[in-house]
């Protein structure tokens, strides 16, 4: 039996992001807009004025996942579509703080779409592109589900060709972290990831 880390149901979730962080302009995936990112200062200005807000309200966002070592996300685009959340929006920006590397970030955005509404286009290029982001490399993954339903998955410290520890799927409604050493991409979740995919290695620590 497959054993699985602490996930978190997607009936808490109206929207998901998904956000990939690197350091090599030369992988920004084509076809996807670019958008301007707020200063340093005017972002720590935002922040600080958002924490004044949720410490009267008492609103916070919860973290459910933390730091999974390694984790791979070939198959999170075709799980979250099995269960109704559609990718509709996807975007480059960069984060500059001195004295650091320049940091990219890409973000999709997905979401349940509305009676007789169509999945949005997105450039083949681009989809091609992020196919190989999640099948190229694993990453250190976060998990956060915030007051107003968006839930946003953080992955971070890309790391190309190593092994995975595990894989963020979707399994009966829940983001869980399944443990496996096997990179796989979107036709294996087609499957179920059956057992001679991803093998059963039961709970391991992260």
């Amino acid at each position: 039996m497959q054993q699985y880390l602490m996930g978190v149901n997607l009936s808490e979730a109206s929207a998901v992001l998904v956000r990939f962080h690197y350091t090599n302009p030369k992988i920004i995936p084509r076809g996807l807009r670019s958008i301007e990112r707020l200063s340093e200062r005017e972002l720590i200005k935002k922040r600080m004025k958002a924490m004044q807000v949720d410490s009267v309200n008492k609103t916070y966002g919860r973290q459910v996942l933390h730091n999974i070592e390694r984790v791979q996300v070939a198959v999170l685009r075709v799980g979250l579509a099995n269960n109704g959340l559609r990718l509709v929006d996807g975007h480059t920006f960069d984060e500059k703080v001195i004295g650091r590397k320049t940091k990219y970030i890409t973000s999709l955005g997905f979401r349940r779409l509305n009676d007789g509404e169509v999945d949005p286009e997105i450039p083949a290029e681009a989809m091609a592109d992020l196919r190989t982001f999640s099948t190229s490399a694993v990453y250190l993954g976060h998990v956060w589900v915030n007051p107003n339903g968006v839930m946003v998955i953080e992955l971070m410290m890309r790391q190309p060709g190593v092994t995975p520890k595990c894989a963020f799927v979707v399994r009966s409604g829940w983001i869980v972290a399944m443990p496996t050493e096997i990179l796989v991409d979107e036709t294996d979740e087609d499957a179920q990831m059956a057992g001679e995919i991803i093998s059963e290695l039961g709970s391991i620590k992260l």
